[in-house]
């Protein structure tokens, strides 16, 4: 999914993701290379996902931040995380699985 298709995800859902919104135009408006929303962290190390075993690393390491952050009890109570969708559960933004 590329960073349009999140913004535009988020402008049609749910009001409450308004806040999210702000937070990738804040994010990127001092800086002259975005024009608009800045949604990817900079300073990534890019890595090739070459095994399930590794991609489940990954997403495992992504949904815990909140939870090790002392944001929310379990991964899946995060708002704007896909953790509940991998729980089985409807989420604010649409999960396609592969």
């Amino acid at each position: 999914m590329d960073y349009k298709s999140i913004i535009c995800e988020v402008q049609i859902t749910n009001p409450h993701q308004r806040r999210l919104l702000n937070l990738f135009w804040y994010a990127g408006k001092n800086d002259k290379k975005i024009k608009y929303f800045k949604v990817w962290q900079e300073g990534n190390d890019v890595k090739e996902i070459s095994s399930a075993g590794f991609l489940d690393q990954k997403m495992e390491y992504i949904h815990n931040n909140p939870l090790r952050a002392e944001i929310v009890a379990k991964p899946e109570d995060y708002l704007y995380s896909s953790a509940k969708a991998y729980s089985g559960e409807k989420g604010l933004i649409n999960i396609e699985f592969v």
